[in-house]
């Protein structure tokens, strides 16, 4: 292989790369491994095999790409304690269309997160409900299950993740 084809392969990659709209983390990864490894042709049998075909595959492939957004949503939000980043979990569960947690799935969100759980997820969603904490939890109409209220949901969008004065 000569080096224009290299460099028509390198150029085509970059291209693909960038316009893939990952986060800027996702893309230096990309480039860097890009550049480190020397460029090969890969036949269309083999990277057709490398394709998921499997339903669950498809949907552990899914899961993982759902963790890396979760992350990147966390980290634009940058929660400064526990309680902000429950309250930044709860918000997450919404979007993703489920409206309320129980304590066992808060604390897997924290882990996913790559955040350390605090000892006593129930006690802080009980410091979340009182008005200390402007009730920016509710407790939701199934027992054991929390809701992010108007005042968590506002708080997240427009509080968390601005630069501090």
């Amino acid at each position: 292989m000569n080096e224009n084809s290299k460099l028509g392969q390198l150029t085509e990659a970059l291209e693909i790369v960038t316009n893939l709209q990952l986060p800027e983390h996702l893309q230096s990864v990309a480039l860097t491994h890009l550049l480190a490894v020397p460029m090969k042709t890969v036949p269309v049998t083999e990277f057709v095999q490398q394709i998921p075909t499997t339903a669950a595959a498809i949907d552990a492939s899914l899961a993982v790409t759902d963790d890396l957004a979760f992350r990147d949503f966390m980290e634009e939000k940058k929660p400064d304690s526990a309680v902000e980043a429950a309250t930044c979990m709860l918000y997450w569960a919404k979007k993703e269309g489920r409206e309320s947690l129980t304590e066992d799935e808060l604390h897997e969100m924290f882990l996913r997160a790559k955040f350390h759980p605090p000892k006593d997820v129930a006690a802080l969603l009980r410091l979340l409900c009182c008005k200390q904490y402007r009730r920016a939890v509710r407790v939701s109409g199934k027992v054991g299950h929390y809701a992010l209220s108007k005042i968590g949901e506002t708080a997240v969008v427009f509080d968390f993740g601005q630069k501090k004065a």
